[in-house]
């Protein structure tokens, strides 16, 4: 599937799509919703993962172009990383990514953040626990993105990631970051607004917010079915800022 830019004529005549209501649902449901026919029907699908924890779903929010999967899979952690979003040991035996937590992509709670302010303290003085002094920062949470080291020589991981495991750690990623929403805060989310993306006319960016504040932005495209998937998640204010924003407004 091709990523097109947006032409200017095609951002002028671009529908936006305000609010879906701008309602929060009043529950989420307990059996499975359909698939997203429309871009803004993807957030009763994350509702559903995010309350009920069903990891057979996250299928049916995710890509299957593999030319996109993996770039995703690659974004997702990132982000999740960078949030200090972590996923626990049985977590990544469900969602089978067992080998990235071999290889030290993924490690049992612990974040590229986590890593990295643990070194600056052991750099202040302080002392890091003996299994994170064992950590690669250069490889937690980073997938390998191209097919050569930073030093230039090849990566004989990409392939082996891409081929591999591009599906499995794009639904875990997907998971992950959906597990970085306080769960009480799910059935309490509305979609602000929908509208296509400035880079590309193949994605959808869906907003989403609680009580008008700024949540999560997902990008989604169709994969062939018609159904919309996953093609990025990104929280817009960390775990521990939406948990305070949900106490706050109680």
């Amino acid at each position: 599937m091709s990523i097109k830019h947006m032409s200017t004529s095609a951002v002028a005549v671009a529908i936006l799509f305000l609010g879906c209501g701008n309602k929060p649902s009043e529950s989420v449901p307990a059996m499975a919703p359909p698939a997203a026919k429309e871009p803004y029907e993807i957030l009763a699908n994350l509702q559903y993962l995010g309350t009920r924890k069903d990891l057979k779903h996250i299928s049916v929010i995710s890509l299957t172009d593999h030319n996109v999967v993996y770039d995703s899979a690659c974004r997702l952690h990132k982000h999740a990383g960078e949030l200090g979003i972590v996923l626990k040991d049985q977590d990544i035996m469900d969602l089978g990514v067992t080998d990235l937590r071999t290889k030290g992509y993924l490690i049992p709670g612990a974040s590229h953040l986590d890593l990295l302010e643990a070194k600056k303290k052991e750099a202040a003085g302080g002392k890091m626990l003996p299994w994170m002094a064992k950590l690669d920062a250069h490889k937690l949470d980073l997938l390998p993105a191209t097919d050569t080291l930073p030093d230039g020589k090849p990566n004989p991981e990409y392939l082996e990631m891409k081929n591999r495991y591009a599906a499995a750690a794009m639904q875990a990623g997907i998971y992950r970051i959906v597990s970085g929403v306080p769960e009480a805060m799910w059935p309490k989310l509305a979609v602000l607004e929908t509208k296509p993306d400035t880079q590309s006319t193949d994605v959808q960016d869906v907003f989403v917010g609680y009580k008008g504040a700024p949540v999560m932005q997902v990008a989604v495209m169709k994969n062939k079915t018609g159904n919309y998937g996953i093609y990025n998640l990104t929280l817009k204010q960390s775990p521990k800022q939406l948990i305070s924003l949900l106490d706050t407004s109680k």
